[in-house]
């Protein structure tokens, strides 16, 4: 059964269920083909030109409250979990397809641009001639805070990426853990730059003058007053940090409605530190 197009009404059947604020819906469609999924948004959701389809059971996604429009086309299946934090701004259209009971995650305040895939399985099956056993298991993607994803970039299964890092255009990210504030670029992707951090704003307008006012980020500071500093630099912190593993053995093991609330808390406390695992 379909969330209507035009107005935002809730039709929902076969035990899917809506908790929160109907998002506004541009030329978008949510779907549950399957039963007992749940969808979750905050005041501020708007879906323009998106595709959220529940194919299975027991998936849920959460859309956090966002300044900017939700772009995304995304097919679901059974208990897996897709979660966006607040304000990500999405260039163009996020491709995610999730299956096999592993998740995607993505914390606050991201820059995603077009072009971008996440895919948490092959799907298709991989065996040893030797031993017999599977190759390839799905498993979970995680994004922390701030991340800056580039254009045409592709994350695969068991990629993380920690608050403050940067995934250059057409990277591909697969099986690897970004700490923070680094810049990986590449296919596959490594390494390039660390000790960085990046901020939003836009040069594609400046003149001269700007570029030459802003050559540092005191200069930044005096043109942007409002910024503040440092709140880009991510730091470890042994009592803040969340472990991606942690996280991921609850969504395996919560139901639907678990795995809501226990998601709602990534809402409702933001620290900022919470996904920095390494010094």
């Amino acid at each position: 059964m379909i969330i209507d197009n035009s107005e935002g009404l809730l039709h929902l059947e076969n035990g899917n269920r809506f908790f929160g604020t109907p998002p506004k819906l541009i030329d978008s469609t949510i779907e549950f083909i399957g039963s007992d999924n749940i969808l979750y948004c905050e005041p501020g959701v708007v879906l323009n030109h998106s595709l959220i389809r529940f194919h299975g059971d027991r998936g849920v996604a959460v859309l956090g409250e966002n300044k900017f429009e939700y772009k995304i086309w995304m097919p679901l299946f059974s208990d897996c979990v897709c979660f966006f934090g607040r304000n990500n701004y999405m260039n163009g259209t996020l491709n995610i397809v999730l299956s096999e009971r592993k998740h995607f995650f993505a914390g606050n305040d991201g820059l995603y641009y077009i072009g971008f895939w996440a895919r948490n399985a092959d799907p298709h099956l991989i065996y040893s001639i030797k031993t017999g056993r599977r190759l390839n298991p799905s498993k979970s993607i995680f994004i922390g805070d701030h991340v800056w994803i580039g254009q045409s970039s592709m994350l695969l299964k068991g990629a993380k990426i920690d608050s403050g890092s940067i995934v250059g255009a057409k990277a591909l990210v697969s099986g690897k853990h970004i700490p923070h504030n680094t810049v990986w670029a590449g296919n596959p992707a490594r390494q390039i730059a660390r000790d960085i951090f990046w901020d939003t704003t836009s040069v594609n307008r400046w003149t001269s003058e700007m570029t030459e006012a802003c050559i540092t980020y005191d200069g930044l500071l005096k043109q942007y007053p409002e910024k503040k500093p440092d709140e880009a630099i991510f730091r470890y912190e042994p009592g803040a940090c969340i472990p991606y593993e942690t996280m991921d053995a609850l969504f395996d093991r919560f139901t639907a409605d678990e795995r809501l609330e226990y998601l709602k808390t990534f809402l409702a406390d933001a620290a900022k530190n919470r996904f920095v695992h390494t010094k």
